[in-house]
Order: C-alpha cells, then sequence, then structure tokens
C-alpha cells in the first residue's frame, strides 16, 4: 500500500470545492509530479497527484497540501524522470514498456499543449472561462488513443485508467498525459481477448446494460466460489496472503480475461434513426450504433452511476479490501473518462466498460472472492432495482450510522488520519457521488456514506482466499 503518515490532530470541516476553483493550486502542485515518475519501488505506483487533487478538492489550505505532498514524496523516494529526453508517439501498448514512459510523457505533453493552443485560437471564450478550452483539448487528445487503450484496464492494478480519469475530471492535462502514457507503457491488451457482442433492444425491452453485466458477474463468482480448481490454482499464486500483479497478470493470461460479454443496449424506439434491432460483434458494431450514438451514451451514463452505486456496495461488504476498493476507483475514473470524452465512439466506450468488468472479475476472484455469499445477494438487489434492499446488507455489515456528529466530516477526518492514500481517494469519490442517486432512491445514499464510514474508520485488508471463498 502507499502510506501517507501526517495524521491531523485538529479536526477539519469538509468544504468540497470544484475542479476549476482549486485549478490553479493543483497546477502548480501537480507540476512537481510531473518531473517524477509514475511508479516507485517495485512497480508500486505514484499517487502523489492524488494527494493533490483529493485534499484541495475537500478543502485542506494549499500550504498543507504542499506539505503533505513533500511527505509523501520524501516517503515513497520515487526518482525523477530524465531531463531532455525525446518524444516518442506510441503506437501500440504493451505490458512491459516502461522505459519508454518519460517519451511517451514528453510526446502527451507536447500534443496536449498543441491542442490547447489550437482551441484557444479558434474560440471566442474570454480568459476568465478557459475551462471549456482546456476540456475541449482533453477531450480531443484521448478521443484520438482511447480506441488503442480502452483494452487492458487491468494493468498496474487499474492505475493507468485511474490517472487518466483524474485527469479528465480535475481538468489537468498534466495528470491526462501520465494518464494515457502509461496506458501504453502498462497494459494487457493482449491478453483482453474475450468476445464482445451488443444488443440494440427495442425500447419495450426493459433490459439495461448495468443489469446484464450485474448477472454476468453473479454468474461467474457463483462458478469461481464452487470452482476448486480455480481455487488450487489461486492459492499457489499467492505470496504471504496476497496477489502478486506478475501472479495476476499469469492467471489472466490462462483464463479470467477470457470469457464473453455481452453488452445489452434498450435504446431504440427514437422515430427517424434508421437503427435497427439486433446483435453484433463489437468490432463490427459501428454502424449500428451510430445512428443511436447519443442515446447509447445516455444509457451508458446512467448505467455507470449504477454500477458505481453497485461498486461502494461490494466494498462495502467485502469489508474493506484493498483490490476490491481499486474496482470502485477504476470504475470511477472510467466514468470520468466517458463523460469527459464525449466525441468517444459508442462501440470504444462499450470496450473500455467490458475491459473493466473484466478486470474488476479477475481482481475480485483472484483475491478469493471476499464477502463473496453477501455480494452474491447485493447483486441480486441491484438486478431487481432494489437499493432499500442492498442499502440494508450494507448497514448490516458496516454496523449503524454515527450519532451526534456530520457522519461524513466524521469519516472525512478519520480517513485523513489513516495511513493509506487510497482510503481518502475513496472517501473523495464518494461523497462527490453524494445526492447523485437522491431523485431515484435515497437509500443510495446511505450505501455511499456506509462504505466511507468503513474503510475511514477500519482501512483496508488483503483478504485471505481459503477463508473467504468457504464463506461464499
Amino acid at each position: 500500500m502507499d502510506n501517507n503518515s501526517h495524521p491531523t490532530t485538529t479536526p477539519v470541516c469538509v468544504s468540497q470545492r470544484t475542479a476549476w476553483q482549486v485549478r490553479s493550486a493543483a497546477e502548480h502542485l501537480a507540476a512537481i509530479e510531473h518531473q517524477l515518475d509514475i511508479e516507485h519501488s517495485d512497480a508500486l505506483s505514484n499517487h502523489g497527484v492524488w494527494v493533490v487533487v483529493t485534499r484541495l478538492r475537500l478543502g485542506l489550505a494549499e500550504d498543507r497540501v504542499r506539505a503533505d505532498l513533500l511527505q509523501y514524496n520524501e516517503r515513497i523516494k520515487v526518482k525523477s524522470l530524465p531531463d531532455g529526453r525525446e518524444q516518442v508517439t506510441p503506437t501500440d501498448p504493451g505490458e512491459d514498456q516502461m522505459e519508454a514512459y518519460p517519451a511517451f510523457v514528453s510526446f502527451f505533453d507536447a500534443r496536449l499543449r498543441e491542442a490547447i493552443d489550437e482551441e484557444r485560437s479558434s474560440s471566442s471564450e474570454e480568459a476568465s472561462e478557459q475551462e471549456g478550452i482546456v476540456r475541449r483539448a482533453m477531450s480531443r487528445v484521448v478521443a484520438e488513443h482511447l480506441p488503442k487503450v480502452s483494452r487492458g484496464v487491468a494493468a498496474a492494478a487499474f492505475h493507468p485508467i485511474l490517472h487518466l480519469g483524474l485527469g479528465l475530471e480535475s481538468c489537468l492535462p498534466t495528470a491526462v498525459s501520465e494518464g494515457l502514457a502509461y496506458l501504453y507503457a502498462r497494459s494487457w491488451k493482449a491478453h483482453d481477448t474475450f468476445e464482445v457482442t451488443v444488443t440494440l433492444a427495442s425500447d419495450k425491452d426493459t433490459s439495461r446494460l448495468s443489469t446484464a453485466f450485474l448477472k454476468t458477474l453473479r454468474g461467474w463468482c457463483a462458478s469461481a466460489a464452487a470452482d476448486g480448481s480455480l481455487l488450487s490454482q489461486l492459492q499457489a499464486a499467492t505470496k504471504k496472503g496476497r496477489f502478486t500483479k506478475r501472479a495476476l497478470a499469469g492467471m489472466a493470461q490462462k483464463c479470467l480475461l477470457e470469457q464473453r460479454v455481452d453488452c445489452y443496449l434498450p435504446v431504440l424506439g427514437t422515430p427517424g434513426t434508421g437503427a435497427t434491432a439486433g446483435t453484433q460483434k463489437l468490432e463490427s458494431s459501428a454502424a449500428m450504433l451510430q445512428p443511436v450514438a447519443s442515446e447509447v451514451r445516455r444509457v451508458l451514463e446512467e448505467d455507470l452511476d449504477e454500477l458505481f452505486l453497485f461498486t461502494a456496495a461490494a466494498l462495502a461488504v467485502s469489508k474493506g479490501e484493498f483490490f476490491v476498493l481499486h474496482g470502485l476507483t477504476s470504475l470511477w475514473s472510467v466514468r470520468a473518462t466517458i463523460i469527459h470524452v464525449p466525441d468517444a465512439a459508442p462501440e470504444v466506450c462499450l470496450d473500455l466498460m467490458a475491459s473493466w468488468l473484466r478486470a474488476y472479475f479477475a481482481a475480485y476472484v483472484a483475491q478469493g472472492l471476499p464477502g463473496a455469499a453477501k455480494l452474491l445477494e447485493v447483486i441480486d438487489c441491484f438486478v431487481q432495482h432494489d437499493i432499500k434492499g442492498a442499502a440494508a446488507i450494507v448497514r448490516e455489515g458496516v454496523g449503524e450510522t454515527a450519532s451526534g456528529e456530520d457522519p461524513w466530516e466524521l469519516s472525512f477526518n478519520e480517513a485523513l488520519a489513516q495511513e493509506d492514500e487510497h482510503v481518502l481517494k475513496a472517501y473523495w469519490m464518494l461523497i462527490e457521488m453524494q445526492g447523485k442517486y437522491a431523485s431515484s432512491d435515497p437509500k443510495a445514499d446511505d450505501i455511499l456514506l456506509d462504505c466511507a464510514r468503513f474503510i475511514s474508520k477500519n482501512g483496508l485488508h488483503f483478504a485471505e482466499y481459503a477463508t473467504e471463498l468457504s464463506r461464499a
């Protein structure tokens, strides 16, 4: 884990800020990280930009954030990127191209500057309204490369897509540059060979993409829980009760990233679209999807919100398992990427979502299905659109809500005091999503809060295989 030993002794009030409100401070501090490598000791990912963004967006003063960042960098002892490095245009993502990472960053730095200059020269916006210019430029560059890097997002424990999503949501071109370079330098695209089919259903069909995903996930998890040979394989690949990246890479090649994914899109019914119901393989679905591209995007964004809520429930019932947390944070970044790159083709967005689902399953199985019995109950509730039932399962697992204090504020101070940067990252995402579900079901916010409360108070843990599987 990446720790941050800067506990707070004086309670701090949560003061949520937008990306643009903190952009000046975020750019200044992120520039420090931009001179450093994206990985440190034994291929662990550098979380420095997360130290910056989460603290600034939650209301901490810039001086405090700078102190935390410098302390973090000193502790992980990350190396600086070389000066005067060349630019190399990435062509194909691979799992072992980290030597080229500095040159990839130089390429994307230059490409993003060029895109920003082009947007600025063609825009009539005032200087005080430059956020749109920067966001359009970042979106253009990402849209150019997303088709190549949308598959294989399990690599480096999801951190490349995490970085990209953070940069897009936070309007930080340096983080977008790092995320794209990292996606090319660390990718499991070569192993992500599963087949994806896309079905355009009639408007009378009430199936949803998120429902189909969750049913698929449920089937895989139930099968894996009953598969003794898979358990033996996983146990053989463990080291001191936790999986290694190399072990997961080996398993990915064998079985975990090869199962079929079906995407159901109930988006027809709009007169004049020219779209026809049917099923096709993803790689040949562009013509079928294009007439309803805007409707597909609407469906995807709704389903991403529901899937994020599910990952929060799964994290809670796993009792804060480390890689189940990465499923939540990586889905947040997939969501941010799709939302902030409106020109991404529907089939590319679907490919990214399907790759995330496979990666989530791989990490979840590799960790021994933590909390599997409760997870299957939660999935059943979501499939039936029973958010109240899912919230009750989560509440039972984490205990009653705190009384007498604002529970979000209490959890914020507990998360700040945790010696793990991942906790505050997840807390920030959970509180950012608070209120988004109120119109559909207020119990959804209970799931987010209970998840935040548990990980902030208790931290994270690594699942142990035999124990967890025996509970499934």
